[in-house]
């Protein structure tokens, strides 16, 4: 059984063990579930957005927020003036209730990151 040298701590580690037993980690599938890193290979991507690309996120939600905002009064005016419709009137109130939502969170989370 040949000897490898572990990525992490440089330990001489069995190409048939599961860990590094320095370190602890992985070096091989363990029954037949490939390691983390290679069943999500895009998740390095996903966490590693540059301070522009986070605040264009958060631009774009905001925005996309506003719009859901928007949208729901003018439901709610045509569904409560216009037509009589409660059920159209009891949407638009949901989803300002979400729209409103969403942007408090994403303000808070625009904070959040700034500090």
């Amino acid at each position: 059984m040949p000897l490898i040298d572990c990525p992490d701590c440089g330990e001489r580690v069995s190409t048939e063990a599961v860990s590094c037993p320095e370190c602890g980690r992985p070096i091989k599938e363990y029954q037949g579930v490939p390691l983390l890193s290679e069943q999500t290979p895009h998740l390095t991507s996903l966490t590693s957005l540059t301070s522009e690309e986070t605040k264009e996120k958060y631009k774009s939600h905001g925005c996309m927020s506003g719009i859901v905002i928007v949208i729901s009064i003018v439901i709610m005016y045509v569904g409560f003036s216009a037509l009589q419709n409660y059920t159209l009137t009891g949407l638009g109130v949901v989803m300002f209730l979400g729209g409103l939502y969403w942007f408090v969170i994403n303000r808070i989370t625009i904070r959040g990151n700034h500090d």
